[in-house]
């Protein structure tokens, strides 16, 4: 390692070390997406019919997870009874009021993941933060600061991940750079994903999920909606673009769930950004506009003693701001199951498609030529457009409660010069000493002309939280 890293790594190695003294941190109102092991475990709840509430918008609300601390599960297998401990001491760490906790984070990547799914893999090869977290009885702040060195957007410092919000009733209010997920996909969501650092924006999301009662509407079950307004940044051909989203999840079964998002890039610093351009994007009539819609589902049930679930997403992109387009489109299939008692494994196929087989290429635009991004990364899925993705996943949380992930995966993209890329991915994560630990390696191998070419990268990440 050449001087200059080693200094970079000194200078945030002590930055790490004095987050964990100077700062006092306390989970708040939310779940963010990006942990891919309580994703499984709160998965593994929702098809035990112990959780009801829908969990492909994230992030996911804690007042409604709270309900499943009261569920009876003597009849469940013990791996689900084992997610159940996992998840309500989860939630009673993210629950308590005014009860201060502290962490940092230090991590160290050889290279950024490029085909970033679900799991909050570090965005750069140096990243050392600390976060203050407040949570009352109507009013949670949290104050996130990170830095990093190789910044592939030019800021070194970032507040990604810090919000200050408001419970009114049954609505949660906020405002700040929350990380989002989409969608039942686990390598990617068509729409909006966790690839691209988090949008400044404000938010309104439902608290409770509870059905609709005595009414017309009663068989949409469990449901929830989330909408933000923001604004996208970076060096881009339209400075500071703002962009709207909303998502409508419900389950009208225990099996069954469902739900429709659109998402818009609207005005700009050279466009009209006023009440009027705004309502034209809310309708669809934004000039410019960069339109996706999407609709999703997921739908699970047994064939000989085997559980699996059928999922897919369906988006359509429309550069007038409308409600037509192109389609671009993702599916799965998955199984799980337990070992060893309390042990529990998933296993995935995913495919997604991005192609169009149009001049324009999927997510780009004529307007906002630098695409549907913020600082850089597609806002969509990580492959990006005009593009095929092909992965294997496996998951496993083990008796000693480590948790590992691996995934198999074949990229080809027809943008530019033809390529295709194809690799293994492995990730673990345990518990050391009251850190977390998380690592993982990626080797790849790209197809390209003139010259192909291999590629090993690997990552590691330490979080300390005190009590």
């Amino acid at each position: 390692m050449h001087g200059a890293m080693q200094r970079s790594c000194r200078r945030l190695l002590a930055l790490y070390l004095l987050a964990g003294c100077a700062f006092t941190a306390q989970a708040g109102p939310y779940l963010k997406a990006g942990d891919t092991a309580m994703r499984h475990d709160l998965q593994l709840l929702a098809d035990a019919g112990i959780l009801r509430a829908p969990v492909s918008t994230w992030p996911l609300s804690v007042g409604e997870l709270l309900a499943i601390r009261s569920a009876a599960v003597d009849e469940q297998p013990q791996h689900v009874q084992a997610a159940l401990r996992r998840v309500e001491i989860a939630l009673r760490r993210e629950a308590v009021i005014r009860r201060p906790t502290q962490h940092s984070t230090l991590s160290v990547a050889g290279e950024p993941d490029g085909l970033r799914g679900f799991g909050a893999t570090p965005r750069q090869e140096l990243e050392a933060g600390a976060a203050l977290d407040w949570t009352g009885e109507r009013f949670a702040a949290r104050i996130e600061l990170t830095a990093v060195t190789g910044a592939d957007d030019g800021q070194k410092i970032r507040a990604d991940g810090s919000h200050l919000s408001a419970v009114a009733g049954n609505w949660m209010l906020s405002a700040g750079a929350l990380e989002r997920w989409w969608g039942p996909g686990w390598d990617g969501s068509l729409i909006l994903s966790n690839h691209a650092r988090p949008i400044p924006a404000v938010s309104v999301q439902r608290n409770f999920n509870t059905p609709p009662r005595g009414s017309a509407l009663s068989w949409v079950g469990p449901w929830t909606v989330t909408a933000f307004a923001g604004w996208t940044g970076g060096e881009q051909t339209v400075a500071n673009p703002r962009i709207l989203g909303a998502r409508f999840n419900f389950k009208p079964r225990d099996d069954l769930e469902l739900g429709l998002a659109r998402t818009v890039q609207w005005g700009g610093d050279d466009f009209a950004n006023g009440p009027e351009a705004l309502a034209d994007a809310v309708i669809g009539t934004a000039d410019p506009g960069n339109a996706f819609t999407a609709a999703d589902l997921r739908w699970s049930s047994v064939l000989r003693d085997r559980p699996f679930a059928l999922y897919g997403q369906w988006a359509a992109q429309d550069p007038d701001g409308g409600w037509g387009g192109e389609a671009l489109g993702l599916a799965g299939a998955e199984t799980w199951g337990g070992f060893q008692g309390r042990g529990s494994w998933r296993l995935r196929i995913e495919y997604a498609d991005t192609t169009t087989g149009q001049v324009q290429a999927a997510y780009t635009h004529p307007v906002y030529q630098d695409g549907y991004v913020h600082r850089g990364r597609g806002i969509g899925h990580a492959v990006g457009g005009e593009a095929r993705l092909w992965t294997v996943g496996a998951m496993l949380k083990d008796v000693r409660e480590r948790f590992w992930e691996a995934r198999l995966y074949r990229a080809e993209h027809e943008t530019g010069e033809a390529s295709t890329a194809s690799g293994i991915d492995l990730r673990n994560a345990f518990d050391w000493q009251r850190n977390l630990i998380d690592w993982g390696v990626t080797a790849e191998r790209r197809e390209q002309t003139p010259d192909d070419d291999t590629d090993l990268r690997a990552f590691v990440r330490l979080r300390r939280e005190f009590r």
